[in-house]
């Protein structure tokens, strides 16, 4: 079990040798992406006088993203990995809960069956990767565009749906970016093409926490 935690993670393109620090430059400088996305949504939920409660927990916790994948681009080990994507699951976890509530209407116990809900279906959605290999990791991420589109379709109010319409944009070009990394490495001259997984990313995350209106919603009751 240990060991699995300082394994090698090899799926980047500009990842050549494990245990060596600084070689995925493009996707390590890419990171600030998260970080500039963090700095707007904090500032744009301060300016909307909504810089509190869950709204609050999501613009900060895109900071604690940033630092998670950072730690996974500089030393990509199991370890790092597990930081990585719980970070990433925190936030969709607590944002299904909550967006649902806000946007649609649904009930604090209605929200979080949803949330269990889109986590059991992105648990299923990751099997063929578990399963098949790598190359379909990208399928995971299925879920969460179909979450965006929705949104974008039928939140209210509905001037909110231009939020998430530009999110589910971000997030499809992040897929087909995080898709394209390792068979684009060549053509990229060794860069691939995940540094655009980070842009978008950012993008999206800010855009999912400025897109929460200004409303009163809990966890429970």
């Amino acid at each position: 079990m240990l060991e699995a935690f300082f394994a090698p993670v090899d799926r980047f393109c500009e990842r050549t040798t494990p245990y060596v620090m600084g070689q995925e430059v493009l996707n390590d400088w890419t990171h600030l992406a998260f970080f500039a996305a963090c700095f707007v949504a904090c500032y744009g939920l301060w300016r909307r006088g909504q810089f509190r409660g869950l709204p609050r927990v999501l613009a900060l916790w895109i900071g604690v993203i940033g630092v998670a994948s950072t730690s996974l681009h500089l030393y990509p080990i199991g370890l790092t990995y597990l930081a990585d994507t719980t970070a990433i699951a925190v936030f969709m976890a607590l944002y299904t809960a909550y967006a649902p509530q806000v946007l649609r209407g649904f009930t604090p116990r209605q929200g979080l069956q949803f949330m269990g809900a889109f986590l059991l279906a992105t648990v299923l959605f990751g099997l063929p990767s578990k399963l098949m290999g790598q190359e379909y990791l990208t399928l995971t991420f299925l879920p969460s565009l179909a979450f965006m589109v929705w949104l974008a379709t039928t939140a209210q109010p509905a001037k909110q749906r231009r939020y998430y319409a530009a999110a589910a944009a971000a997030f499809a070009l992040s897929m087909a970016a995080h898709a394209a990394d390792l068979p684009t490495c060549a053509l990229t001259q060794g860069h691939g093409t995940h540094w655009l997984w980070h842009l978008c990313n950012g993008l999206m995350l800010g855009l999912l926490v400025l897109g929460l209106p200004v409303a009163k919603a809990r966890l429970s009751r």
